[in-house]
């Protein structure tokens, strides 16, 4: 009878374990195919890459750019908001607007230098927020993966005090 017992549990305990190990795996998918075409999209909006690149058809580059990022936006944010770790979820958010951003101050890096017009400190920016975006890309694929984020986060406070050489 106590062998019995002892098997059960046994089993039932692998069954857990193992039911556990496919949610995790099954989490750490849907993360990727979320945060992996933000990060395609990150890398397209670089802004030495852009500036690199710099056209006519910049602008609609950029605007198509911002189209991708609408659907993707969604996506995030409903993925971090099934998520059960509230770190993710806060994640996201800084993420989402990070991304939004970085979009932004590209765009006003591109109008300035189209223009013939650019603004000294823009390009600095546009690139600290397109870092800052990718670092926190990052901090939810090292949180979904149950790894420390501790130089992730040092990595932002370093990205602020760039921000605040600049502003001053």
């Amino acid at each position: 009878m106590l062998g019995t017992l002892a098997g059960t549990w046994l089993q039932l305990r692998q069954a857990n374990e193992q039911a556990e190990r496919e949610a995790t795996r099954a989490r750490r998918a849907r993360a990727a195919e979320i945060l992996g075409p933000i990060r395609a999209l990150l890398a397209d909006v670089d802004p030495d890459r852009v500036v690199l690149n710099l056209s006519d058809t910049t602008t609609a580059e950029l605007a198509n750019i911002e189209r991708r990022w609408k659907p993707l936006r969604d996506k995030l944010l409903t993925f971090a908001s099934n998520d059960e770790d509230s770190r993710v979820m806060a994640e996201a958010s800084l993420l989402e607007m990070a991304v939004s951003n970085a979009i932004n101050r590209v765009k006003w890096d591109v109008r300035g230098l189209l223009s013939n017009d650019p603004s000294p400190d823009a390009h600095a920016r546009a690139g600290l927020q397109q870092l800052r975006a990718a670092v926190r890309v990052r901090i939810i694929l090292d949180l979904v993966r149950g790894r420390d984020i501790e130089d992730l986060e040092r990595a932002l406070e370093d990205i602020d005090e760039k921000e605040q050489l600049i502003a001053s």
